[in-house]
């Protein structure tokens, strides 16, 4: 079976539309002050709609915005249940993570 070439290069040559993210990034600080203020992730999603008119899904928004989410909360809902062999390979990857930030910032 031959692959199409024309049609490669052609897919390949499309210009990128600009991405839902690169969008968000003009609002930054006016999404990470909504979130501040106490108002979810679902609330500001309806506020970017009503008031400038884009509509963005929570998960477009948690994903250009991590730090919009506690990670923190969500690993321990995860460590409760994880079986001890999940919890000591967990344990070394992160001890690994610890090790190379330490080492890349001296």
């Amino acid at each position: 079976m031959e692959l199409n070439q024309e049609l490669i290069k052609d897919l390949l040559s499309r210009k990128k539309k600009g991405s839902k993210t690169e969008e968000l990034k003009k609002y930054r600080e006016l999404i990470l002050e909504l979130r501040n203020l106490g108002l979810s992730i679902n609330d500001i999603c309806i506020y970017l709609k009503r008031e400038h008119k884009i509509k963005v899904s929570p998960a477009t928004l948690k994903s250009a915005f991590p730090e919009l989410t506690s990670r923190l909360k969500q690993f321990e809902r995860i460590v409760k249940n994880m079986d001890d062999n999940e919890l000591k390979k967990a344990y070394e990857i992160v001890r690994k993570e610890i090790a190379r930030r330490n080492t890349s910032t001296t």
